[in-house]
């Protein structure tokens, strides 16, 4: 029986390519992942993946700033004006 995975490190990426792989701690790669998100631009996403020893990743957060266009639905305007 194989033994339980563990987090081996992390890896940011903008619009699916990745840009940094932060070393450390959880809260260490959150830090540098949330740095990447308020540095985007508009409508470019952030994801944070920790990345497992048996070759897994895992979503642990994304972001995405809304493009001026889409400002225009109260909805949407509200949602991140309450998430931010």
């Amino acid at each position: 029986m194989a033994g339980t995975p563990t987090i081996t490190g992390f890896s940011i990426r903008k619009d699916g390519v990745e840009v940094k792989k932060p070393s450390g701690t959880a809260a260490q790669a959150g830090v540098e992942w949330t740095a990447e998100a308020d540095a985007a631009p508009a409508g470019v996403k952030v994801d944070l993946y920790a990345l497992y020893s048996d070759g897994n990743e895992e979503l642990r957060g994304w972001s995405r700033k809304p493009l001026p266009s889409e400002w225009e639905s109260s909805e949407a305007r509200a949602y991140f004006q309450k998430h931010q």
